[in-house]
């Protein structure tokens, strides 16, 4: 009897929408211009990878997943490197051969290394959040690509200074077109 109520949960578990659902792998390469509150512009680069699972009606695809991304800064008297992990949500509407989406990533985790010109390192954290729009191109029923700028994000490096020698953080900002990212989508 035991194994009969193990192999209905089972069924049950597996016929479940969640389990079947079929995701959806995106890479991504991306740039943008950090503009720190304190003052100045900072090149980044970020390649990024996400799964998505969608939620489908009609016209309308919510997907919700995870990013994992890696990011580089070549600073103004610094480089830095970190690894983020994010909550992503977005939203598509299939409007014929081009779909617009929306999409917001949330930080839940970061973890890099802050290296100052002439000497000096850190510890860094990436905290925040982003929201950003874009269209995607399907290839084919598996295969799409994207174009996607950035409309809102607001983040914050968290620095620890190396021995113990006090924090700071800097606030910074990047708004639509100052980000821009490619990525390619492939269903699982």
């Amino acid at each position: 009897m035991r194994d009969i109520s193990k192999i209905l949960a089972a069924a049950i578990c597996l016929s479940s929408p969640l389990a079947a659902a079929t995701g959806e792998l995106e890479v991504t390469l991306g740039t943008a211009e950090l503009d720190f509150e304190s003052g100045g512009d900072d090149d980044a680069g970020r390649l990024a990878a996400a799964y998505l699972i969608p939620f489908e009606q009609e016209m309308i695809r919510f997907m919700a997943g995870g990013t994992i991304s890696r990011s580089t800064v070549d600073g103004s008297g610094y480089d830095a490197s970190y690894i983020d992990i994010s909550a992503t949500g977005k939203i598509e509407y299939k409007a014929g051969q081009f779909v617009p989406y929306g999409r917001m990533d949330v930080i839940l985790y970061s973890n890099g290394d802050l290296e100052v010109d002439g000497g000096g390192d850190a510890d860094l954290e990436n905290s925040g959040y982003e929201i950003a729009g874009g269209v995607k191109y399907p290839v084919n029923p598996l295969l799409s690509f994207s174009l996607e700028t950035a409309i809102l994000a607001n983040k914050s490096f968290d620095i620890e200074g190396n021995n113990g020698q006090g924090s700071d953080e800097l606030d910074y900002d990047y708004g639509l077109f100052d980000s821009f990212n490619i990525s390619m989508q492939y269903k699982m």
